[in-house]
């Protein structure tokens, strides 16, 4: 049985005492406690005992069962087994309830003695008046004899159908979002399911019937995965079976039934409904092909009678408004469509599909309340039409199937282009909002005096003279004349200058070469280029004292027949610049670490743990298996090795979980704001994954023919095995939100968009490159590629043609100008609408040019009017312009241009203007 929620369970109970006793008069007809008899719900899935069940357990299994609340006490009776599973998972768990279990013997006369020392207990604490549901007939005899024994007794029982009803009608904030959730899975079967379905049939002609198609509606209702849903199949049912009429014989109650007529291209009506974890939701839609212009006006009119039945639809207003609005809007539109108009027009719904206490009818005086959730079903039903009608009607069907293949396809494509057409009209006008809002943030900004550029400072080195040996007496002694000398200790070579030892520190010197019998030794000076890598310190010294006019050694030349000894100088030499070199190395990189606080290990119970995962970058070796563990303030990855490498989860920037579909590996990968030590090297990426399937097989020991049976079986593992991963690795990352969330860590886990992924060569190669809730990430591919959107000011496509050139760039333009723009190059045309999309989804500005661009130029320009603020639409408005003079053959104007813009040297688009 599965878990019930007991924290959910004491809130929902206290909520239902409290609608209890503060309506106890005015809803619940003065009853002082509540008694549901719950049956067998196999026949009847919707009653207000199951209902109750879902509402306060979440599950309807505890059938045959009996609940009586009374103030501060809740009595269940029922078999041994459910008593004590309720007893486990919710006794002792909250406040402000006494659980009292009552379990179900063989022996009628036991139980008899358990129902008359309820009904004693409840007479003592003050109950005259017992509420209960008329309505609900058990047959199971114990619930029977139950009844028996309550009627026998002296309490008088009350009905408090509509009162439990009322008080589902309003939903709190959970099971709102679940009647949402139902809603959205209803209307995604409709657009992805039925329409789609529909459309083919039609198109091609197909014979279906209203009864099969409605079947399969059922199955993709239960199944959501047939249209792309990712949602557990255990927690979504029909409210209903799907209702699908067509060819002239209608029925819009709810309870009709689909026909074995076929599907027929004139007035189409469907109607279903799912239900998510309990909660219902419906919708109906009718779709006219073809229809007669008689049944145009009415939906026309229809559609207006609905919106008008949505504006009585208001707190404080009676359910009986809605129909009296309905009929006053017909009497002033149309008088002849009210014998037409049916006696109810909806219902409230939730935990149960139709409340029967709830309808919009013409008597129900019952109030709108907050978060009330109704299903509003207009229409008319049995209109006739006139024989001219069905004879205009006619002529259309008959036209259309006489032109099937040239005017039903080609309005198919005629539309089709309307549509992309209209959207990317919607695109260029969602940008052109984005552009105005980015423009005026940044006028503001320059008008507050607060713009700045953002950017990291320049490092400034301040020149600090040599200081090797602290005192004379540190200096070797007994150095042998007119000899070379090398201090692998310290880092300096002593070399003889008139009849003196010299000493030169190793940072000074820029190369040292031997050929028999010369020594050359070449200095850093004035005068000449300095290498990138020299030492900072030695270059502001250069640079102090050449400002000074000091004068500097260039090269010294010295000749020795020793060819032994100086080739020992050559290799000391060597290998101290070698460590020297790699201890550089490692300061540098250590230079951004930020000492992070020490992991905070949870012992006192059991933590989330993924096993035999591959870290990537491997911590030693060529390989890093281990386990993946997550505490109180972090992370934990320990090897097989007993190698241990911590994550906080205050250093988490990104954190992605990417599922293993269509590739090799499932993984969760960590991009860190500040790079952290792995093995010896800092890394600002971790990333953890365990492949489904080989990456590589030999085609020559596997060869394989169709419908081999291994192959078969084998591609099924495979599958299993995919699904068990991405399980383990999804419940991993839901378990490490909860950790970090009660600890009061702010950790969520995004995952890549499969439906907004482009291929694009980042750097080395081409990758699948997808969005995600914060940045653009390719992580499959080693190293990742994982571009922050919040750090991009601006997107350029480059290279933008729709002519020869099938490719494209996309360079990211960063906020921080003083980073060099980072460019995803041969990206396919027909991604560029997906791009775009998403550019427009996330509000980031995009501009489109045919040439390309030198990043370097641009950005050195862009930055001379950073005090100005940039209008990036400048790139493609001068492109334009420029595209469109080339074409004309006109050249005049280029020269002012020239003088107004700094052009980037090889990209003929300018740079941006002022503005």
């Amino acid at each position: 049985m599965a878990e019930i929620n007991a924290d959910l369970f004491y809130q929902r109970l206290s909520r239902l005492q409290e609608s209890w006793l503060n309506q106890k008069a005015s809803t619940w007809a003065n009853a002082d406690c509540l008694c549901i008899v719950f049956g067998n719900s196999n026949d009847n899935i919707y009653s207000k005992p199951a209902a109750l069940h879902l509402f306060l357990l979440g599950y309807e299994d505890f059938t045959d069962s009996i609940i009586v609340i009374s103030k501060g006490n809740f009595y269940f009776l029922s078999s041994s087994k459910k008593c004590q599973v309720l007893q486990q998972q919710v006794d002792g768990k909250g406040e402000g309830f006494a659980l009292h279990f009552i379990e179900k013997s063989k022996d009628e006369t036991t139980n008899a003695e358990n129902f008359s020392r309820l009904i004693l207990n409840l007479k003592k604490g003050g109950a005259k008046n017992v509420g209960y549901l008329a309505k609900e007939k058990p047959e199971n005899s114990y619930l029977t004899q139950f009844l028996q024994t309550l009627d026998e007794s002296d309490i008088e029982k009350v009905d408090i159908t509509n009162a439990l009803g009322l008080f589902f009608a309003a939903k709190d904030e959970t099971e709102f979002d679940l009647s949402k959730r139902a809603a959205i899975m209803t209307n995604k079967v409709m657009k992805h399911g039925f329409i789609e379905r529909m459309e083919s049939i039609l198109e091609d002609d197909k014979k279906v019937k209203h009864s099969d198609l409605a079947k399969e509606m059922e199955g993709i209702i239960t199944d959501p995965s047939k249209i792309k849903l990712n949602i557990p199949a255990d927690i979504i049912d029909c409210c209903y079976e799907p209702i699908v009429q067509s060819g002239g014989q209608y029925d819009i109650r709810i309870n009709a039934t689909s026909n074995t007529q076929l599907l027929s291209p004139n007035v189409v009506i469907c109607s279903l409904g799912a239900r998510y974890k309990g909660y219902c939701a419906t919708m109906a839609r009718t779709f006219l092909v073809d229809a007669p212009a008689k049944v145009e006006s009415h939906y026309k009119t229809l559609l207006a009678l609905y919106l008008r039945c949505l504006e009585q639809m208001v707190k404080g207003h009676e359910l009986k408004d809605v129909y009296e609005g309905a009929r006053a809007y017909l009497k002033l539109k149309d008088p002849s469509l009210l014998s037409y108009l049916p006696k109810t027009l909806g219902f409230a719904m939730g935990l149960e599909f139709r409340d029967a206490t709830l309808v919009l009818n013409q008597t129900n005086t019952t109030r709108f309340q907050p978060n009330m959730v109704f299903n509003l079903s207009v229409g008319f039903h049995n209109i006739p039409l006139t024989a001219e009608d069905l004879k205009k009607k006619k002529a259309a069907q008959s036209s259309e199937d006489q032109f099937e293949d040239g005017i039903r396809r080609s309005t198919r494509f005629r539309q089709e282009k309307e549509a992309q057409e209209q959207a990317a009209a919607n695109r260029l006008v969602r940008q052109r909002e984005i552009f105005d809002k980015k423009v005026a943030e940044a006028r503001a900004l320059i008008a507050s005096g607060g713009w700045k550029l953002e950017g990291k400072a320049e490092e400034i080195v301040i020149a600090k003279d040599l200081q090797v040996y602290k005192r004379v007496e540190d200096l070797p002694k007994d150095l042998p004349a007119h000899r070379v000398h090398f201090d692998t200790t310290h880092e300096v070579i002593f070399v003889p200058i008139q009849g003196r030892h010299i000493p030169f520190h190793l940072t000074t010197i820029k190369q040292m070469t031997y050929s028999d019998p010369d020594l050359r030794i070449n200095f850093h000076g004035a005068g000449q280029a300095l290498p990138k890598d020299i030492n900072p310190n030695i270059r502001a010294l250069i640079l102090k004292y050449q400002a000074e006019g000091y004068a500097f050694l260039k090269e010294c030349i010295f000749r020795s027949h020793d060819a032994r000894h100086m080739m020992d100088i050559m290799s000391q030499f060597q290998e101290t610049r070698k460590k020297m070199k790699l201890r550089e190395l490692k300061a540098e990189q250590e230079k951004g670490l930020v000492e992070q606080a020490k992991l905070i290990r949870i012992k006192d119970q059991r933590v989330p743990r993924l096993q035999d995962v591959t870290m990537r970058p491997a911590i030693s070796g060529r390989k890093t298996l281990g386990t993946l563990e997550a505490h109180e303030n972090g992370l934990r990855f320990t090897s097989s090795k007993a190698e241990t490498i911590d994550i906080l989860y205050t250093n988490i920037k990104h954190a992605v979980y990417q599922p293993c579909e269509k590739s090799t590996m499932v993984l969760v990968h960590f991009h860190l704001k500040d790079g952290i030590l792995v093995g010896k090297k800092k890394q600002q990426d971790v990333q953890f994954f365990t492949e489904a399937v080989e990456a590589s097989l030999n085609l020559e020991t596997n060869r394989r023919y169709g419908f081999d049976p291994d192959e078969i079986e084998e591609e099924q593992r495979e599958r299993e095995m995919k699904r068990r991963l991405n399980l383990a690795f999804k419940e991993f990352c839901l378990k490490v939100q909860k950790v970090a969330e009660h600890y009061e860590y702010s950790l969520e886990f995004d995952a890549p968009y499969k439906k907004s992924g482009f291929q694009g060569n980042p750097g080395r190669e081409m990758v699948l490159l997808q969005p995600t809730a914060h940045c653009l990430v390719n992580l499959t591919e080693w190293a990742p590629t994982i571009i922050t959107m919040s750090e991009v000011e601006h997107v350029h496509m480059e290279r933008v043609t729709f002519s020869n050139n099938k490719n494209f760039d996309v360079t990211f333009i960063w906020k921080d100008w003083s980073r060099l723009p980072r460019t995803i190059s041969a990206i396919d045309s027909k991604y560029m609408d997906i791009i775009m999309d998403w550019l427009n989804e996330i509000e980031m500005t995009f501009t489109r040019g045919k040439l390309g661009m030198n990043w370097v130029e641009m950005m050195r320009i862009a930055k001379e009017f950073r005090d100005d603020g940039m209008d990036w639409d400048e790139l493609e408005r001068e492109a334009a312009a420029s595209d469109r003079k080339r074409e004309r053959g006109d050249d005049e104007g280029d020269d002012d241009r020239k003088r107004n813009v700094k052009r980037a040297k090889s990209a003929p688009a300018p740079a941006p203007k002022r503005r």
